[in-house]
């Protein structure tokens, strides 16, 4: 499996422009806005790309030639949902990291526990997208799940809009919001989001390996 991740880690470097203009476009509305909106626009953009590595697998012929390496199919879809799901889970770091730093040279006041509590919350909403796509991906492949893709998507930009602007946030009203519950509430909630998300993931996990075990190469 180490080999897999090497791979699609060389496969990413050759996006690094791609990647340069999500996160140049992710600062701009972190500056912009008074928002966590940026957290879940980079998040769910970069966990877009890292399933497109499924993409590359698949063309030419390339699983037949995957599979001629000491590797099964099961170890093969294991390697995405590591890359897929870990990797989303760094970026959100990441850019949680990038947005706390932009609060600070903005001078806004802001508590840090309060701001990582409104970012997890994007958390949840990545690993279902992910959860969703993957199999998708791997059921109807590269050219069909383009359209799969660009559905769930806008799907999932739309709702992470819709919550960012019920709860507020986009108004600068966090503070309202977060009147209305304690931390320990925020946490409690995140918390069951996650648990959750993760329930999904490992039924999506199962599911792409029944998918991949039937798919003719």
């Amino acid at each position: 499996m180490r080999g897999l991740l090497e791979k699609d880690i060389r496969l990413l470097i050759h996006s690094k422009q791609t990647f340069v203009c999500f996160i140049a476009l992710a600062v701009v509305l972190g500056v912009a806005q008074k928002s966590t909106f940026m957290l879940g626009y980079l998040t769910f953009f970069i966990s877009a790309i890292l399933v497109s590595t499924l993409s590359y697998d698949e063309m030419n012929h390339g699983f037949a030639f995957l599979f001629t390496l000491p590797i099964n199919r099961k170890i093969y879809v294991r390697e995405k949902y590591v890359f897929c799901m870990g990797g989303a889970v760094i970026v959100w770091s990441l850019t949680m990291m990038l947005y706390v730093i932009i609060l600070n040279v903005r001078h806004t006041p802001a508590v840090i526990s309060e701001e990582v509590l409104k970012g997890l919350s994007f958390l949840p909403i990545v690993i279902f997208f992910l959860s969703l796509l993957i199999p998708m991906q791997l059921k109807f492949g590269v050219e069909k799940s383009r359209l799969v893709m660009i559905g769930v998507s806008v799907l999932v930009g739309v709702m992470i809009y819709y919550l960012a602007e019920k709860s507020g946030m986009l108004d600068g009203n966090s503070a309202v919001v977060l009147s209305a519950f304690d931390l320990t509430g925020d946490l409690a909630v995140d918390v069951i989001g996650l648990l959750i998300a993760a329930v999904l993931a490992v039924v999506s996990y199962l599911c792409s390996c029944r998918i991949m075990k039937k798919k003719e190469l």
